[in-house]
């Protein structure tokens, strides 16, 4: 299973950290592609739904 955090996601689109937190909370809530896991803050990461 691949993880990423949201600096990886910065990094790869070249957003904003407020871009990436609005970019991936719709993949999350909105298309549901992605699944937030962890602890809150620096421990948060992300996966692939299994959905």
């Amino acid at each position: 299973m691949q993880e990423s955090q949201i600096k990886d996601y910065q990094e790869i689109c070249e957003v904003s950290k407020g871009t990436a937190t609005k970019e991936l909370r719709e993949l999350i809530e909105k298309f549901n592609i992605l699944e937030r896991k962890g602890n809150v803050g620096a421990g948060t990461f992300y996966v692939i739904s299994k959905k």
